[in-house]
């Protein structure tokens, strides 16, 4: 019997508009009725993933955010930082992201942070803060960086930032079209389900995650039943035990909950 359901927000849980359809929602108002757990498990950053936990009331205690960086509560407005990157080699890479003109912000649990010369509303628009949230500085003076954030511009660029990376132990994932994460060598959306999961005495085979890019692969690849919406990307298609035929616009997890849990919603 599934006991937890972990879930991706953007391409999967939200729709295009980055909104929650009528049908997702009664969906997960259902799994709550059935003491069903639910987890956010997104790589936005702490204060956009839980704007979108405090919207919803069907949504339980704790979700995921950064990739697997950071562990939040919603209602207790406490976190639990996984694992933060390296300050030398995050300086390092800050150094040479700047080199190749790269825009980049960073997480930490303080909040989003970005250089002076990066375009904020572009960060707004693709990272889902608002103006409060965004911050400026020189990004060699933020405390725990948990995640840094590219914004590709092109073919080149994005080969140039891969190299980069390939010099540090360090993991690199693409979120959506023109992003790419980066975070701490074991940091991923699993390793932190497995914590929360864990807490509540759930094995892995009893739990469902659905999602849509690369950086859902692990997640979907352990879990006991891990499923990918129909706009997902090829390589998390290639690790799905199953693949929606609805997209993240057709209400995908709706069907999903309502054809492996078998209920009338």
């Amino acid at each position: 019997m599934y006991e937890l359901i972990a879930i991706d927000l953007d391409g999967t849980l939200l729709d295009d508009d980055k909104n929650i359809t009528k049908e997702n929602l009664k969906a997960l108002n259902w799994c709550k009725k059935q003491n069903i757990i639910t987890v956010l498990a997104s790589g936005r950053g702490l204060s956009a993933t839980r704007s979108i936990a405090k919207k919803i009331s069907s949504f339980n205690d704790y979700h995921i955010c950064c990739n697997g960086g950071l562990i939040f509560n919603t209602y207790k407005e406490d976190h639990k930082i996984i694992k933060t990157l390296n300050q030398n080699d995050f300086n390092n890479i800050i150094d040479d992201l700047r080199y190749i003109n790269a825009s980049v912000g960073v997480q930490s649990p303080d909040g989003f942070y970005y250089e002076i010369n990066t375009n904020a509303d572009m960060l707004k628009e693709k990272v889902f803060y608002s103006d409060k949230d965004l911050i400026k500085i020189n990004l060699k003076n933020v405390k725990e960086p948990i995640l840094i954030t590219c914004y590709i511009n092109n073919k080149k660029q994005y080969d140039e930032i891969f190299d980069i990376i390939k010099k540090y132990d360090i993991n690199i994932t693409q979120s959506e079209k023109n992003w790419i994460e980066i975070f701490p060598k074991g940091v991923n959306k699993y390793n932190a389900l497995k914590i929360i999961a864990d807490s509540y005495n759930i094995d892995k085979k009893n739990i469902i995650a659905i999602g849509d890019q690369t950086n859902d692969i692990e997640m979907v690849k352990n879990a006991g039943l891990g499923i990918c919406v129909k706009n997902a990307c090829k390589d998390l298609k290639d690790v799905s035990d199953m693949i929606s035929p609805y997209s993240n616009n057709q209400n995908a997890v709706y069907h999903i909950i309502k054809e492996i849990l078998k209920c009338s919603i």
